[in-house]
């Protein structure tokens, strides 16, 4: 019986692993968020957050870490805001494909 349990957490840390290690690592997070929106112009906070691949936690996060770096502003209405880059944001995401 004890063999049965200790393969069953076995298996439960293994799934949990592998689904950690298909997550975007959320440290890169801001950065991936501006390049997703030098890419696309404007985009939709919820569709941002999903391309992200992101809990509204992390990506709460780094939204409001781009916002403090005045990299990003939000516009539009509560529930339906747009992610955009400043000038500041535009300029990083350039810096950014020059070094990529």
């Amino acid at each position: 019986m004890a063999d049965a349990q200790e393969s069953n957490y076995f298996g439960t840390f293994l799934e949990t692993v592998q689904a950690r290690e298909n997550e975007p690592d959320q440290g890169s997070a801001p950065i991936e968020l501006i390049r997703l929106v030098e890419q696309q112009g404007p985009i939709k906070a919820l569709d941002l957050q999903a391309a992200l691949h992101l809990d509204l936690i992390a990506f709460s996060n780094a939204v409001q870490a781009m916002k403090d770096a005045h990299l990003v502003e939000l516009t539009g209405q509560a529930g339906d805001e747009k992610v955009e880059l400043t000038e500041q944001g535009h300029r990083l995401a350039e810096l950014q494909t020059a070094i990529s």
